[in-house]
């Protein structure tokens, strides 16, 4: 079989997925240049998706040295006119090398259906993604704190009363930290309650439901680490002891924020 992946299948890792299942054993996989490039623009902007699609693509030059399959990439980099026509680059390629597209792009499959482009498309993964992080934490956790070559700490009570421990003595490698991450990213974008809020070159903010996570990588930070905080009580403007003329002038006059 001769396959044209484009960015969704190699982000998702559903290439390295169907040839460890037997289902594109010996495939020519053709990578478009035009699919590289994307994925090199946004990891240079920092964004966990162009670093993930690359780790892929570095999974898939092993697979070509173990024989499991035939790699090649064609076309050509696309000039500043063509950044917006990506996908239609990644489909010319397809018809091109007379190769059939693979992607988990329900638009992208219509549209290269219906330029007559054999299409073999993959419903995006809609199974529970994995979220490991949740190991590190037990009912009294605050917060997490993860750091390349470093042993875990966890911030462990309540506010004014708690305490860091130290949750194993085998340091945090980058390979865990970089599996840790796609698990984050893969949840925020598949859970209704989580999303992506920033997304910068070296640093990435995700909000997990009631957990608040940042991530962080050169240039941001000296190392690649990962801090998940959950709030433990929920205090309302009474439980800090304020007077009662602040709370009236809070309550019925002034807008703000109060630190």
């Amino acid at each position: 079989m001769k396959i044209v992946p484009d960015t969704s299948v190699i982000v998702d890792g559903r290439i390295t997925e169907f040839v460890a299942e037997g289902r594109l054993a010996k495939a020519d996989v053709i990578i478009p240049v035009a699919a590289l490039a994307e994925l090199e623009h946004q990891a240079n902007m920092g964004r966990e998706t162009g670093i993930n699609g690359l780790n892929e693509l570095v999974e898939l030059q092993k697979l070509e040295k173990e024989g499991a399959i035939h790699l090649h990439f064609h076309g050509n980099y696309p000039t500043e006119e063509e950044r917006g026509r990506i996908d239609a680059m990644i489909r010319d390629v397809a018809e091109e090398v007379g190769a059939k597209l693979f992607t988990s792009d329900e638009v992208q499959a219509q549209v290269a259906r219906a330029k007559g482009i054999s299409t073999l498309y993959v419903p995006p993964l809609h199974e529970e993604p994995k979220l490991e992080i949740l190991n590190y934490f037990d009912e009294e956790t605050m917060s997490v704190h993860l750091r390349e070559g470093c042993t875990p700490f966890a911030k462990k009570g309540k506010p004014g009363n708690f305490s860091i421990v130290e949750l194993h003595d085998k340091p945090v490698t980058e390979k865990k930290l970089s599996e840790l991450t796609h698990q984050i990213i893969e949840y925020a974008n598949r859970d209704t309650d989580s999303f992506i809020e920033i997304e910068r070159k070296g640093v990435t903010v995700a909000q997990l439901g009631n957990m608040r996570v940042v991530i962080a990588r050169q240039p941001f930070a000296d190392k690649f680490e990962i801090t998940v905080t959950r709030p433990i009580v929920k205090l309302s403007l009474n439980d800090y002891n304020l007077d009662e003329e602040v709370k009236k002038r809070l309550s019925n006059y002034h807008r703000g924020i109060l630190v």
